[in-house]
């Protein structure tokens, strides 16, 4: 950058903002390039770096139910982050198995949280020694459920045994710290048959 010039003298790397600053790189402590900043709910975009990043620093979450075979059709799986967190939860991925020919997957918005029979273990994705846990409350239901409230996605699929990313192109969702928000997953499984539903995020 012309006309810059670091303590030592040397040239300064960087560039000319809009309104004609000058504004240098940045490294961080390794001597890496910056470029992203500490907080990327900044960002326009949360890209897979991103995630990854978040993964490494032990910000990275996974709840599941693991295989489960229910009697009755029509289960429902929640996903809820209570006003006590204090941190905010990006949900990027919602993966979904079924073992009917034919299901009509139904995800919608809640603010108050059902509280399932069923707890769904959550793990850190970082697995290592003091890692932190999350406040997100996962649970499911093996009876049947109505769905209700707002709809954000509906999922029709038809085939045996199929899995579903539902959470296409990138889509996320994202659940601000000190609020009480969440997603409730109702399975439109037709009869009695085998479910999984797995959600990954981060928070930060």
């Amino acid at each position: 950058m012309t006309g810059y010039m670091n303590p030592d003298g040397s040239a300064l790397a960087g560039g000319l903002l809009p309104s004609g600053a000058g504004q240098a790189l940045a490294f961080d402590a390794s001597g890496n390039l910056k470029v992203i900043g500490e907080n990327s709910a900044a960002l326009p975009v949360v890209t897979e770096d991103h995630i990854r990043a978040y993964i490494s620093a032990g910000q990275g979450f996974n709840a599941t139910t693991g295989k489960v075979t229910a009697a009755n059709a029509n289960q429902a799986v929640s996903f809820f982050s209570p006003a006590s967190n204090t941190k905010n939860v990006l949900l990027y991925s919602l993966e979904i198995m079924y073992s009917n020919a034919v299901a009509a997957h139904d995800v919608r918005l809640a603010n108050a949280d059902p509280n399932y029979p069923n707890a769904c273990p959550i793990l850190n994705m970082k697995q290592a020694a003091g890692v932190a846990s999350s406040v997100v409350n996962a649970t499911y239901s093996t009876a049947a459920v109505a769905a209700s409230g707002a709809n954000l996605l509906a999922a029709p699929m038809t085939g045996v045994n199929l899995t579903a990313q539902l959470f296409a192109n990138g889509a996320v969702l994202l659940f601000p710290a000190g609020t009480a928000n969440g997603v409730v997953v109702f399975l439109g499984n037709t009869a009695a048959g085998q479910f999984s539903v797995t959600l990954r995020w981060i928070e930060f």
